[in-house]
Parts: structure tokens; sequence; C-alpha cells
């Protein structure tokens, strides 16, 4: 009977012992999980500040970048503004080989930026020509448009050349081998060729530039101006882009001011 009372008593002990280390278990649990949760929370603050400060730093550099670019902009902007202004001062004479469309059109296009120059068009039809000088106006190209009064049309190449600066070539590229072949000892050497004409040869396949090499030598300063553009919305002033390609890129530039709107 007393060992009974004993392991009774014993087991009633293990089990409040029990019980009471319970509520101390759960309550550490509770403070484990906050603490992680701490952990986890500080960790994250961490992260949000350290994302924060990545961010400011990427505005930095842009507002940076921002800056040099548009102070490089800037002084881009003054030398071309210098350029152009040397330009229109120096600009005298123009040749223009071609009365299509859009020889017309780049003889009236520089005629009216270059007022104090004169630009020749060299034309191969003698009424055409008579009517261009007198009635300002080509009768068979764009006839609705009056010609500016320093756009010059003559049948005499050699005059048109004599003292020109530079040399716009607009004659389509089938005719153009059989064109040159008549003016070529009358381009000045040292004077640019602008090429406005597009397409291969038929029959050899070249292109225009090639064309203009076989013709002139390959010593002749060339430049290809071409873009999108069409002949009316040249002469009528209509904003276009063209690109001035050259193996010189200073006088690709100086072509690309040539032909630049204020």
């Amino acid at each position: 009977m007393g060992h009974s009372s004993s392991t009774q008593a014993g087991r009633r002990h293990h089990r409040e012992s029990a019980a009471s280390c319970a509520p101390l278990t759960a309550r550490g649990s509770v403070l484990a999980r906050a603490a992680a949760s701490d952990g986890t929370r500080g960790d994250t603050t961490a992260a949000a500040e350290t994302t924060s400060d990545s961010t400011e730093a990427n505005r930095l550099a842009v507002r940076k970048s921002w800056r040099r670019l548009i102070l490089w902009s800037r002084v881009k902007q003054e030398e071309m503004e210098r350029f152009e202004d040397q330009l229109e001062d120096q600009v005298s004479k123009v040749c223009v080989f071609g009365a299509g469309s859009f020889g017309t059109a780049i003889a009236t296009m520089l005629a009216k930026k270059y007022p104090q120059a004169s630009v020749h068009v060299v034309v191969r039809n003698e009424e055409q020509c008579r009517v261009m000088n007198e009635e300002r106006r080509n009768n068979r190209y764009l006839s609705d448009y009056v010609l500016p009064p320093n756009v010059v049309a003559t049948l005499d190449a050699e005059a048109a050349l004599g003292g020109c600066q530079y040399v716009v070539h607009a004659i389509p590229v089938q005719a153009s081998t059989a064109f040159l072949s008549k003016v070529k000892a009358f381009v000045p050497k040292h004077v640019p060729v602008i090429c406005v004409s597009k397409g291969l040869e038929v029959g050899t396949g070249i292109t225009m530039h090639e064309v203009l090499q076989r013709a002139l030598g390959e010593d002749q300063p060339l430049v290809a101006l071409s873009g999108p553009s069409f002949a009316k919305e040249v002469m009528e002033g209509l904003p276009t882009n063209l690109v001035a390609a050259a193996e010189d890129e200073s006088l690709a530039r100086s072509v690309q001011m040539l032909f630049a709107s204020p």
C-alpha cells in the first residue's frame, strides 16, 4: 500500500513537471519565431536600403550623362552654326547636271538657301533652257513652280563648270556615261561631285559611284547624297532626311552643311 502511494505520488510529480514545462516550451517557440521574424524584417530593411541606394546612384549617373550630352550637343551646334556662316559667305557658284525633277528641285533649294550664289543648271534641250531663263519655270518638270532668279539654265557645260565650287550630278544612271563623256574635260579635278542619282548601270551592273569614278577618275572627290526624299517635297521646302557619304569624312560633313536646312 505504501509503495503504491509512493508510486502514485511520483507519477503526479512527473505530470505536474511536464505540465509546468509545456508552457515554457511553447513560450520558447513563440520567442524563437519572434526573433526569427525580427531577423527577417532586418534583412528586408537592409535589402530595401541597398536597393534605394542603388536606385539613387543610377539616377545620379543618368543625370550626369544627360548633362554631358546636352553640353556636347551645344558645342556641336555652335560648331555647325559657325561652319554654316562661313559656308554661306563662301558659296558663290554651284553647277547642277540635269534639269529633271530632282535636278530642278536641288537647284531651287540651293538657290534659295544661297541667294548670293548663282546656280547653273546644265540642260540638253534648247527650248527648255529658254523657258527656264525667260519664264522662270521648267516647262518639262515641276512646271507649276517658279524658279528663283539666281537659277541659270545653260547648254554650255564648260561655262557652267568654270569657277564652280560644287557639282551636283542629277543625270539618270542610264544616261550618265554618255553625258559625262562630253563634259568630263571641263570638270575641275579639285571640285567635289555630289551624286543624287540612284541605281545600277544596265549591262555592267556598276553603281553610280563607280560610273562617276570610271568617267572622271579615281582622284575626283565624290559624295553620295541619298535618302527618302521626293523632288516635289524638296521643291516645296518640306522636311526630308538625306545622308551624305564619302571616303573623306570632312568632305561629307561639308556637303551635309551645304544642304542642311536652318
